[in-house]
């Protein structure tokens, strides 16, 4: 299975699983204990809770967040060597438990969670001035072009469980509609773009670097981007556009970091083989990005 097809596993529940095993010693429990711990009995007696936070580990061990291993008579659960990596403090750190997420769901070796990001990769692809948003016009979309199987979004349900995790990986917004009932999904990479720019750009000294240069390390860190294995699996089916120009989802993400003075965006015309970030209504266009320490 995957997040995308478990219905209970939302990130807050895969979070308390991780957070538990932080405050044990040696970063493991019995699985039956960490299984009562999660769902008390004295607060949650039917046997759907167990159900659930059983479906919950599995699905954090398919994401390879935890381990689980025979211990005698017991079944043990501990924390992988790359939560324990890219986490290594036992005071719980939100950011970087996202960064874990996003690393080990994006793991081109691990292919438990591709659904997820193949369609996350189809998400950011689109044109985020006209994308729909909604339920029924994001499904309607996927089945124009790839079919009945929509990259897996075949219910309500699943269309939910993507809602989650795109906004909480940072890679979309959710964002009322006061002219319709609901909310409108909007591709959005920017808390995306947030945590994980200062580790790219810093390693370029304040330099200015071209946006063929960003992209290369971007899809590199995570593979739904353009680039990446995940994208070049759909890209096929999408929309041709610019080839010279970044997704306008990218676009507007790095624009918002420039306003807010996170990174520096610049304009140069004598580069070769430019990629351009495309501004509706700017000019000019800009070629290439450093991070802003001042």
């Amino acid at each position: 299975m995957s997040v995308l097809k478990t219905m209970v596993a939302v990130p807050p529940r895969i979070a308390a699983v991780f957070r538990y095993l932080l405050t044990v010693d040696e970063k493991k429990e019995k699985r039956d204990r960490l299984e009562r711990m999660l769902a008390p009995q004295n607060l949650t007696t039917t046997p759907e809770s167990k159900s659930m936070i059983n479906e919950v580990i599995n699905e954090c061990k398919n994401m390879c967040l935890v381990t689980e291993a025979r211990e005698k008579e017991d079944r043990v659960i501990s924390l992988s060597e790359m939560s324990l990596t890219i986490h290594p403090e036992s005071e719980f750190n939100p950011v970087k438990f996202r960064m874990l997420l996003n690393r080990l769901i994006m793991d081109t070796n691990n292919d438990k969670n591709h659904d997820l990001c193949k369609l996350i990769s189809w998400f950011l692809a689109q044109d985020v001035f006209s994308f729909p948003g909604d339920h029924q016009s994001f499904t309607a979309l996927l089945r124009d072009q790839f079919g009945d199987d929509r990259l897996g979004l075949t219910n309500q349900e699943r269309f939910r469980q993507f809602r989650f995790w795109s906004v909480f990986l940072g890679f979309a917004l959710a964002l009322r509609n006061p002219t319709k009932k609901g909310e409108q999904l909007i591709p959005d990479p920017t808390k995306f773009l947030e945590t994980n720019l200062p580790s790219i750009l810093s390693a370029y000294h304040e330099e200015h670097i071209s946006l063929i240069q960003l992209m290369s390390q971007l899809f590199k860190v995570c593979p739904a981007f353009e680039g990446g294995i995940f994208f070049d699996t759909i890209v096929k089916q999408l929309p041709r556009r610019e080839t010279s120009s970044i997704s306008s989802a990218m676009s507007q993400a790095l624009l918002r970091l420039h306003e807010r003075h996170f990174i520096e965006l610049s304009h140069r015309s004598d580069t070769p083989d430019m990629l351009v970030l495309s501004v509706k209504g700017k000019s000019p266009n800009y070629t290439h990005v450093r991070l802003n320490t001042g």
